[in-house]
């Protein structure tokens, strides 16, 4: 029977637990009214359409009351708004229960003067996968939000006045009544897979000063009745021995059963249903009729009905086993007391499904799935029309073509909406089959990269800056760049025998440097009273570490503070608190216990010996750099939590106090706020950085390590070298902060014009180095094989210095224990395809084959004057960096200073802010946000090529085509002497000098890799990588859009289907043979190819009767 359902995708559904729905709806965390994860929030449009919204950025809470238990009784918040080009204002919102499932929402704004607004108003999302299909209802009528969406259509589905609105959920109707303008639309117009709702306050759009809003929410559960079948069921669920005719379910064993069912009251999919503990019934919960198999089981049941219930649906949670395909698998009756009946005839396939690997059926969704040892398993919820009457009995027969499961029943009033989708899980089929976890790498083969280290590290000296590189003491005038991942947590506290392994590891990657992250709270040593000390048995284990990355020419960099947590009280301003990571990080810039407790463990770590090199870590010379605080930006952390935030804000009005005369009238409090924090960060970094260097520290430092905004330009131009982290569709939480279920977007970076490492080119400083030392395309995104080769590629044109994937291990487990299965979105250590992928970004960045490209645009800024941190550069700069050299230079003369300007400098961009008034005969651009054109204005003036950049068809070329992003076509390429890479997806083509591609199945990416560093037509041995995608067995997702991860799965690890013509164009003469590799590059077998004078032609298979393949060796004999 297994076979049969073996596939790609199967589509199953969650049971959700829990049977109460009453006081349900409740407010966010931001003041918004909450119900079923949809949320209504406040939100403003300008007369450009660009968003501000309530929790976001200028949104700041003056008060909240907090909702106990989220039990709703007079929710008020208060807070100010700062939005930029928008007046200042005010908005108040409250809302009340009335009385049971009664809630009153009023909203209103006030601006100190008219607002030019699109719209003001409450905005619902509602996402695609789940109400496509559905039908709301406005003033009585319907209005169903489209399924499909045409390329072309309108997104606008309704706009007018009204005064109901009433939106069937998952498990209830919510009404909202009041007097509003009411706007639909389809956002799939937007490449958004939802649908909009906008509730105006009134007025709703035009110059605003005022505007409110009153409304009263209804929220109707939908409402059923279980039906007992306790008299009538002859089975329990776990059965133990297969057809002996006792036990439970289908009576196929202990790994073929249904005992993981919860039992007793279970509201699913809008539904009551009592599922019966067979321990309090005799052994016995369900119903099974005969069939196929299974002649034993009687044909049919019945059940009196008592008390008599009455309802307009009858539902039926039921499965089938051995099924037969559009026939009818048996009969319900419905007798009413008059003694009349409802005849339902039950079709499979279409009514219910096999519980074994189930899919939804056209009246069968699946309302709850689980595992057993041998697959998925489901129930199905059926939904058949009877008339409403007091029902006296119902009974069951089977036509004996199915066994008939039945488990539960229940009679309701209302049709409930059906799902629109269906969760998926992964599973090994015609999709996916098994590969390896590439954990360990075959010593010599293919894939160990070992030999490309240069060992021990330090052995050139420190690492030094000169001319704005890295380079070392001893070798000052080879510029050196580092490629390496991080580690976290307990990750790096390991025994010595793994510390070992993991450096072998690190070599087989052939990373040159590693980031020792989060490590701060195993080396603390905690006590009562204080966390400065550190632990002897963890510091030893780190220091072995250490020792064994510098043996291999694997150098490190750190930060001196990540996520120590404290002592309760240690912070002696906060005697109740135990501070932690989000809490700690702004105070050193502000307070001196806290600044005095960061020097007391950077002292303590820095000086401290390491017994296996005979260095302190501030004396190490493998040591690349320091940063002092990981992610401070003040911005963020000073409302970390709400008692720093409250004291951050009393500190800032003593600061407005004394500071206020010095802004110009008119100045706002976020532009205000924002220099304040600037002085507070500027003169706690000048502290830190003197005291790590009193201590004898001479490597780089730098401090401030995310984000991209001006202002943070000017603050970083006061460190050694620039720190930036950036991640490609990271994950976010819709319910509790890093716990499951996760949300993405699953989009190609290459559609988004490469955005990361696009949006962090403009913080480069010039003269400055550049270090990347987290980034990450964040798992599951099945495109992230793509991000290493983009990013890699990119950090290469723009000369960046070092690259940094976020991470390898976030625990111990992930490094020693192959049978665990992915636990974040980040590790390479369970992520298969990513980890084969950096081979592709490490050769294109530490290679030299892409050289940095010749045209050179700085923005330049005289400074932070009147900035604040929502201040942002134009689109079109981030775009311009993807054919040309971008970064900021800072000019506080308001001039030219030559020292401070790269060489080779094309052009001045203008932000249209803080730009210098002298600028001597240097070319000058608009940069600023009202110019789309800056790239066309560039070629017009020939500064760039006009190759370079297809707007229509938004593709960008650099290096004479050598690197090439097709936008509109999601492909890429890049073409070194050394390494060659593409991206393809399914049906494309492609082409570099040595490596041609017709990707025909799935979606992938494609690279040769010299591994004697000669040039691939001539090298004798050539790595080769066919990438798809790599997942767990039976990680689960909320639909078949793969945008939310319900749960991981488990090894063994399943290859995504992958096949594609490959073609290499070789040097003349000498004989080649191919070998299909496994993912730890042990040679599977020889590969056969055709060779036509200096082409070689061979089909690229992912599955193979060896086993998955994504790797090859190509030998030159």
């Amino acid at each position: 029977m297994r076979h049969l359902f073996q596939r790609f995708l199967l589509l199953l559904c969650v049971g959700v637990a829990g049977i109460g729905s009453v006081g349900a709806m409740t407010v966010s965390r931001n003041g918004e009214p909450l119900v079923e994860k949809i949320a209504f929030t406040f939100r403003i449009y300008d007369g450009s359409w660009k968003s501000f919204l309530q929790g976001g950025t200028g949104f700041r809470v003056r008060t909240r009351q907090q909702v106990p238990q989220g039990k709703i009784e007079d929710f008020q918040l208060r807070a100010s708004l700062e939005f930029p080009g928008l007046p200042a204002g005010e908005f108040t919102s409250s809302f009340r229960e009335n009385s049971e499932n009664v809630y009153t929402y009023r909203g209103e704004v006030k601006f100190s003067a008219p607002a030019d607004l699109r719209f003001l108003g409450l905005v619902a999302l509602l996402p695609v996968d789940e109400f496509c299909g559905r039908e709301l209802r406005v003033d009585g009528k319907p209005l169903e939000l489209p399924r499909e969406w045409k390329e072309g259509a309108p997104s606008s589905l309704f706009d007018r006045e009204v005064s109901e609105l009433v939106i069937p959920t998952l498990d209830r109707t919510l009404s909202i009544r009041g007097k509003f303008r009411l706007t639909v639309q389809d956002e799939r117009a937007y490449k958004l897979s939802r649908y909009m709702v906008r509730i105006g306050f009134s007025p709703c759009a035009g110059k605003i000063t005022e505007a409110s809003q009153q409304l009263t929410f209804t929220e109707e559960p939908y409402r059923s009745t279980p039906i007992d079948l306790r008299s009538a069921v002859n089975m329990g669920f776990s059965d133990e021995t297969a057809g002996d005719q006792q036990g439970g379910w289908t009576d196929q064993g202990a790994e073929n059963d249904l005992r993981m069912i919860p039992v007793g009251r279970q509201r699913w999919v809008g539904v009551n249903f009592d599922i019966i503990d067979p321990a309090r019934n005799n052994g016995k919960s369900c119903l099974m009729l005969a069939g196929p198999s299974r002649s034993y089981f009687p044909r049919q049941a019945a059940v009196r009905v008592e008390p008599a219930v009455r309802g307009n649906y009858l539902f039926l949670l039921h499965g089938l086993a051995w099924p037969s395909s559009l026939r009818e698998i048996g009969r319900v009756r419905v007798v009413y007391q008059d003694g009349t009946a409802t005849e339902i005839p039950v079709t499979g396939n279409v009514d219910v499904g096999n519980w074994w690997a189930p899919v939804t059926r056209r009246n069968g969704e699946l309302a709850w799935t689980g595992t057993n040892a041998s697959s998925f398993v489901g129930l199905y919820r059926s939904t058949f029309p009877i008339e409403n009457k007091p029902i006296r009995e119902i009974s069951f027969t089977s036509s004996g073509r199915s066994v008939w499961g039945i488990v539960a029943a229940s009679v309701g009033d209302q049709r409930i909406p059906r799902l629109a989708s269906a969760p998926v899980y992964i599973i090994a089929g015609r999709d996916w089959q098994p590969v390896g976890d590439g954990k360990d790498v075959l010593p010599g083969s293919a894939l160990d990269f070992s030999s490309r280290l240069d060992a021990p590290a330090g052995k050139y000296g420190p690492v030094v800056i000169r001319n704005g590189k890295l380079t070392f003491r001893d070798r000052p005038d080879q510029p050196v760049r580092f490629y390496g991942t991080n580690l976290c947590s307990s990750s790096q506290y390991l025994s010595k025998e793994w510390a070992e392994k993991l450096a072998d590891r690190m070599a087989a990657f052939g990373f040159n440097a590693v980031r020792l992250h989060h490590h701060d709270g195993g080396l603390s040593m905690r006590t009562k009273e204080s966390s400065t000390g550190l632990n002897p048995e963890k510091l030893d284990q780190l220091d072995y570490l250490i020792s064994c990355f510098k043996k291999r020419g694997i150098y490190v960099t750190t930060d001196l503070y990540v996520s120590r947590p404290f002592a309760k009280g240690e912070i002696p301003e906060f005697p109740d608190k135990w501070l932690a990571r989000p809490s700690f990080k702004a105070l050193p810039y502000l307070l001196d216990s806290a600044l005095q407790n960061w020097m007391a463990f950077s002292r303590n770590w820095l000086t401290h010996v390491n017994p296996y090199t005979g260095v302190a870590l501030k004396d190490e010379p493998a040591l690349i750099s320091l940063s002092l605080i990981n992610e401070g930006n003040l911005n963020s952390t000073w409302k970390g939590e709400a008692f720093v935030a409250d004291f951050f804000e009393q500190e800032f009005r003593q600061w407005r106090e004394k500071n206020a005369a010095k802004f110009p009238a008119g100045t706002t409090e976020d532009v205000m706020f924002s220099q304040f924090l600037v002085e507070c960060n500027d003169n706690g970094f000048q502290k830190m950085k003197k005291f790590v260097r009193a201590l004898g520290v001479q490597c780089p430092i730098s401090d401030q390590n995310m984000r991209s905004q001006p202002l943070l330009s000017v603050m970083r131009d006061q460190y050694d070298y620039v720190d930036n982290h950036g991640y490609w569709e990271h994950p976010t939480f819709p319910n509790t902060a890093w716990k499951l279920p996760s949300a993405h977007q699953n989009q190609s970076v290459l559609a988004r014009e490469a955005e990361l490492p696009a949006s962090l080119m403009s913080s480069r400083i010039f003269n400055k180095p550049m270090m990347i030392t987290e980034f990450d395309y964040a798992a599951p995104n099945v495109n992230r094989a793509e991000g290493a080769v983009v990013m890699g590629s990119y950090a290469a044109l723009q000369d960046w210095d070092a690259l940094f994937q976020f991470a390898y291990a976030h625990n111990n487990f992930n490094v020693t224990d192959a049978s665990r299965g992915p636990s974040g979105h980040f590790d390479l250590s369970t992520d298969v395809v990513k980890a084969l992928s950096q081979k592709i970004g490490l050769a294109l960045f530490l290679d030299g084959g892409l050289e940095p490209l010749p045209e050179l645009f700085a923005i330049a800024l005289t400074g932070g004057e009147g900035l604040d941190f929502t201040r942002g550069y134009s689109s079109q700069v981030p775009r311009l960096g993807l054919v040309a050299r971008i970064g900021t230079v800072i000019l506080p003369e308001g001039k030219i200073d030559p020292a401070r300007m790269p060489e080779n400098l094309t052009a001045l961009l203008n932000p249209g802010f803080n730009f210098p008034s002298e600028t001597g005969n240097i070319p000058v651009f608009d940069a600023s946000e009202g110019n789309l054109t800056l790239l066309q204005d560039l070629q017009a003036k020939g500064l760039l090529p006009k190759q370079s950049f297809d707007a229509k068809q938004r593709i960008f070329r650099a290096n004479g085509g050598r690197v090439e992003l097709n936008a509109g076509e999601q492909t890429f390429r890049a073409v070194t002497p050394r390494c060659e890479a593409l991206i393809l997806p399914a049906g494309k083509s492609g082409k570099g000098s040595f490596l041609e591609v017709s990707n025909q199945v799935g979606r992938a990416v494609f690279s040769a890799i010299s591994l004697d560093r000669r040039p691939l037509a001539e090298s004798g041995r050539t790595l080769l990588l066919h990438l798809t995608d790599t997942q767990a067995s039976k990680t689960k997702y909320h639909s078949a859009a793969m945008t939310q991860l319900d749960a991981w799965g488990t090894p063994p690890y399943l290859a995504a289907r992958g096949e594609a013509e490959i073609v290499l164009h070789v040097a003349p003469g000498g004989a080649y043979r191919l070998y299909a590799l496994d993912v730890s590059g042990k040679r599977l077998g020889e590969t056969a190819l055709r060779r036509e004078g200096d082409v070689i032609r061979f089909p690229a298979r992912v599955f193979t009767d060896a086993g998955a393949v994504l790797a090859y060796e190509l030998v030159r004999e």
